[in-house]
């Protein structure tokens, strides 16, 4: 099974912090479609995985709009949302289920795989979970889809993450370029 991983994406305004900026995130929503169909292409993966904050928040309104854009350049891939910060600071739990027409919590088979994801108001008892779980998170925590023209961003970053019976491969990308790797 593989799986790309894709994150902090921050559509909106240029976040600029002690004079750097750090992601010029009018780009994002431009340069999405194009990264997502670049990672299908290269990696065909079985699942995308987006770990949230695919929003800067800045107001309900703004961003409830804002996330329904980006979260539909999603839907022509099998993928998997998990809400970020940056959606929890100005949008309810329930317009992000609706949004991406999936709850924020639950197991869904892929062959021989199961992949779990548990949200904030995951209560449910009757699931037994293994005692062991492997958590994931994206190695490159910058923003993803930033403005390549900028030389303090790293453009287009994504994780792909391989599984099969034997071992686990994860590997962070910067458009072709393989910058960390492990595996287990």
């Amino acid at each position: 099974m593989k799986i790309a991983i894709v994150n902090d994406i921050h559509a909106g305004p240029p976040l600029v912090v002690e004079g750097k900026t750090r992601a010029f995130s009018p780009l994002a929503e431009e340069k999405l479609p194009e990264t997502l169909r670049h990672i299908e292409e290269r990696h065909s993966p079985d699942l995308f995985i987006n770990l949230g904050d695919l929003i800067r928040s800045e107001n309900r309104e703004i961003d409830h709009e804002r996330y329904q854009r980006i979260i539909q350049m999603f839907h022509p891939y099998h993928v998997l949302h998990l809400m970020g910060n940056h959606e929890l600071r100005t949008l309810q739990l329930e317009e992000v289920e609706t949004l991406s027409r999936q709850k924020t919590f639950g197991l869904k088979e892929m062959g021989s795989h199961v992949i779990i994801w548990l949200g904030l108001e995951f209560v449910d008892p009757y699931l037994q979970l293994p005692l062991e779980l492997p958590y994931l998170t994206c190695p490159a925590m910058g923003d993803n889809i930033c403005a390549p023209q900028l030389q303090e961003n790293f453009p287009e970053i994504y994780t792909i993450l391989t599984a099969d019976s034997s071992n686990i491969t994860c590997k962070a990308y910067s458009r072709d370029f393989c910058f960390a790797g492990v595996e287990l």
